[in-house]
């Protein structure tokens, strides 16, 4: 029996457009990261370099299919004040303004809500440093009582959208990079003899979300004393102790290896250490998720599902799972000119098409403070 002539096809859309919608939220969190290549002139980032942009992406967005940021974009607030983020050239270092609401040369709108718009490029300076970023705005605005100022004052660490803004990522481009293909497996990583692009790049999203170093991650989550982090959601991960902090100076006399292990029940190596070694991978561990939560962030329990494999810490023990999008075979046919971080519905709207053919207030003085830093080896 030919059941062709039986089809509906009023049914078929419907179901398949209800099915890529359920595909699509259970595989993409609320926040989107997107990396805009405009300012990429040297031509640092290949398809190898994007896609673990890409998955150093989904380990964030991951964890945050529950969290919502708002519009950065005056307009939507129907204000006339002029914002933008205030960054450095990734590849030139030069001061740039990129206004919010503004459409890239990539065709991104700047400041978008649930968007989180990063500007990569390289470039060559020697050991001063595995990566940069820049992560400040500004606006003028003479009327400090319209909801766009309003939204402004209330986006800091308690707000319901903690403060991340996106920015510039330069990476260093005299190193000798391992840009790993294969992330579910990590031996190659740790025998490349080469720095692990994978653990730079997650470190820097982390400075995008609100981390300086652990040294400075959050002033309010210190003891009195400034030498650990007793807030909940940390201290849970470290068997109910306040963790020591990681200094950059060693003004605290603290440092990495200070980190007991016989108190880690969770994979606790903290991606934000400052780190100088070649041979070495740190995924972005859910004690660097625990200060995020205890930011105010809305942080999952764990990834949703996706085809990540497992890795065990060489230095302290215990074996956790590093979340993967897609395959890098799979990110290729969705990209097959090496564009900025791939949008999910291109690979599922393409497979339906062929089916159917066949707390605490900041002033804003301080609100104005994400200063430019730099992730800078250790002697």
């Amino acid at each position: 029996m030919n059941l062709a002539g039986k089809v509906n096809y009023h049914i078929i859309p419907a179901f398949f457009l209800s099915l890529f919608l359920g595909i699509s939220q259970s595989v993409r969190g609320a926040v989107d990261i997107i990396f805009d290549y405009s300012y990429d002139t040297s031509g640092f980032f290949t398809s190898e370099a994007k896609y673990v942009m890409d998955q150093a992406a989904f380990a964030f967005e991951s964890r945050l299919a529950n969290q919502t940021l708002g519009s950065m974009i005056p307009a939507d607030y129907n204000s006339t004040a002029v914002g933008k983020l205030v960054i450095e050239n990734p590849t030139t270092g030069a001061d740039l303004n990129v206004t919010f609401g503004s459409t890239t040369s990539r065709g991104n709108i700047v400041g978008k809500e649930n968007e989180i718009i990063i500007f990569p490029g390289a470039r060559a300076v020697g050991t001063s440093y595995v990566g940069k970023y820049t992560s400040k705005y500004n606006f003028d605005d003479t009327n400090l009582s319209d909801s766009y100022w309003t939204y402004i004052d209330s986006r800091d660490e308690l707000g319901d959208d903690p403060p991340v803004f996106g920015g510039s990522l330069s990476m260093n481009s005299d190193l000798d990079w391992y840009f790993d293909t294969n992330l579910t497996s990590h031996s190659d990583a740790l025998n490349s003899g080469k720095y692990d692009f994978y653990s730079a790049v997650i470190h820097q999203l982390g400075h995008f979300f609100g981390f300086d170093s652990w040294m400075y991650a959050t002033d309010y989550l210190w003891d009195e004393n400034y030498t650990v982090f007793e807030s909940s959601n940390v201290t849970n991960e470290y068997s109910g102790n306040g963790v020591p902090v990681v200094s950059e100076s060693g003004t605290n006399g603290l440092n990495f290896g200070d980190l007991n292990t016989s108190l880690i029940n969770c994979d606790c190596h903290p991606a934000m250490v400052e780190f100088n070694s070649t041979n070495t991978r740190i995924p972005f561990s859910d004690l660097d998720f625990a200060v995020l939560k205890d930011v105010g962030f809305t942080i999952s329990n764990a990834p949703i599902s996706n085809i990540g494999g497992t890795y065990t810490d060489p230095t302290l023990g215990g074996t956790y799972y590093l979340p993967v999008k897609e395959s890098y075979s799979s990110w290729l046919s969705s990209n097959p000119t090496a564009a900025p971080e791939p949008h999910y519905v291109f690979p599922i709207m393409g497979g339906v098409i062929a089916i159917l053919a066949s707390r605490k207030k900041r002033p804003i003085s301080k609100i104005l403070t994400w200063l430019n830093k730099s992730c800078f080896f250790k002697s």
